[in-house]
């Protein structure tokens, strides 16, 4: 059985894989753009982001980037519109140390203010560019008419939603989504499954 819940309810899927030297986990959690306030069109994908590109509280977004370079990792984190992410991709040898940096970005993300900053001008020049290509209006005028312009899904980012996003808040989105409660854990390749379940 493949099925296995944590001391503190988190679902986990295993699937040992001892052809070669790696490790994937993936992690699900109940979140998505869906939760966005109106005035905060894009907080949710900004926290998504930022959760790995804004390093931790003890570590700096560069070190973070060095460490996992060194380990040869491949650390991401995103929330889309109905869910959110995060995943480790790295060498058996260097799970532990890549659980510890994992596991800090998913507690502890510092969202480093430059980085963000940096993140929300990227978002404003896209916004700048997106009717540049007509099938970028096409598709947002067909969502807009199949849900109407209420929806999550059409409601529009605008300069002044991406401007109004602050570092306060995406470390309270943060806070009240990134919890067990709401976690999902699927973990494949060269593992044992109880050392695992005992590291998560």
């Amino acid at each position: 059985d493949h099925r296995h819940e944590l001391s503190n309810g988190v679902v986990t899927f295993v699937v040992e894989d001892h052809e070669l030297p790696l490790v994937s986990i993936s992690l699900m959690i109940r979140t998505g753009t869906y939760l966005d306030p109106t005035d905060k069109i894009g907080l949710a994908s900004l926290t998504g982001s930022q959760m790995r590109a804004g390093g931790t509280s003890t570590m700096s977004a560069a070190d973070l980037d060095d460490e996992a370079a060194f380990l040869a990792a491949q650390i991401g984190s995103r929330i889309s519109a109905t869910a959110g992410a995060a995943n480790l991709n790295c060498l058996t040898k260097d799970l532990n140390a890549c659980l510890d940096l994992f596991f800090d970005m998913l507690r502890n993300p510092g969202f480093d203010e430059d980085r963000l900053a940096l993140a929300k001008s990227l978002a404003i020049q896209q916004m700048a560019r997106r009717n540049d290509a007509t099938a970028s209006i096409e598709g947002r005028e067909w969502s807009r008419l199949m849900r109407g312009g209420e929806h999550f899904s059409t409601r529009p980012r605008t300069r002044a939603t991406a401007e109004a996003i602050t570092r306060s808040d995406l470390v309270a989105f943060h806070r009240r989504y990134y919890h067990p409660g709401n976690f999902i854990f699927a973990v494949s390749g060269d593992v044992d499954t109880t050392a695992i379940l005992a590291e998560l």
